[in-house]
């Protein structure tokens, strides 16, 4: 495991703890910082989230289209009984998708704002806390996210960053333990590329918390603080960063 890995998780164990394992975890920011039309942003990352994979592509000037991937697979067991003491509590996986729409515009001559909204829809399983008095410690549950992301930020050809306030809607619907239930997370974050034109490394942190006022019917554990690093690259476009 490279340094950069251990650090993240480091941070991750330190902040969340390590007693069990977390059901939801939001995606990276896909905050492509568009200038003009015809421009395509691709990245590749890793970190509390797991693997992620975004496009984004602006076919004409102030519209812009957005998906992610993102992919987990954690300590996982082949077989899982209730009543095993070798159950492993770290275990985790989930695979999940999502896309959305939006508009962007330039603020002088470095700035941007975007604002973008949309679906994403997945899996998510593993062992998790028992707290809600649930039938098993194991579940497996698909979950559909609806979220609204609008950010500002700088950019050029060396550096881009952004501030980020998302807002999800997460409907979370278990397989195991038979409950449905739909909670609200606001997830502010800062993300920052360096490098030159064509290629730079990425970085993201953020946070995500639920703003639902009855927190005990959410019924699963999220991840409170989240962090990733990888490169994006961007191709084309009139107004070239």
């Amino acid at each position: 495991m490279s340094s950069m890995k251990k650090i993240i998780l480091a941070i991750t164990i330190g902040l969340i703890g390590a007693s069990c394992s977390i059901e939801y975890y939001p995606t990276t920011y896909n905050a492509p910082l568009f200038t003009g039309m015809e421009q395509f942003e691709s990245n590749i990352s890793w970190g509390t989230s797991g693997y992620d994979a975004q496009i984004a592509f602006a076919p004409i000037n102030h519209f812009g289209f957005i998906a992610t991937g993102s992919y987990a697979d954690r300590n996982s067991s082949s077989e899982f009984d209730d009543n095993s003491t070798d159950i492993d509590h770290d275990f985790h996986k989930h695979l999940f998708g999502e896309m959305g729409l939006g508009y962007f515009t330039g603020i002088g001559s470095k700035g941007a704002f975007e604002i973008f909204g949309g679906y994403g829809r997945g899996r998510t399983e593993g062992y998790y806390d028992d707290s809600w008095d649930s039938n098993s410690p194991y579940d497996k549950a698909t979950y559909s996210k609806y979220f609204i992301q609008p950010e500002i930020g700088i950019t050029n050809k060396v550096f881009e960053g952004a501030l980020v306030t998302r807002l999800s809607m997460i409907d979370m619907n278990s397989k195991i333990n038979n409950y449905n239930t739909t909670a609200l997370f606001m997830e502010p974050g800062i993300v920052m590329k360096v490098g030159y034109e064509y290629v730079k490394f990425y970085t993201q942190f953020g946070f995500s918390f639920p703003i639902d006022a009855d927190n005990d019917y959410r019924r699963y554990n999220y991840s409170f603080f989240n962090v990733s690093v990888g490169l994006n690259f961007s191709f084309g476009g009139y107004n070239n960063k």
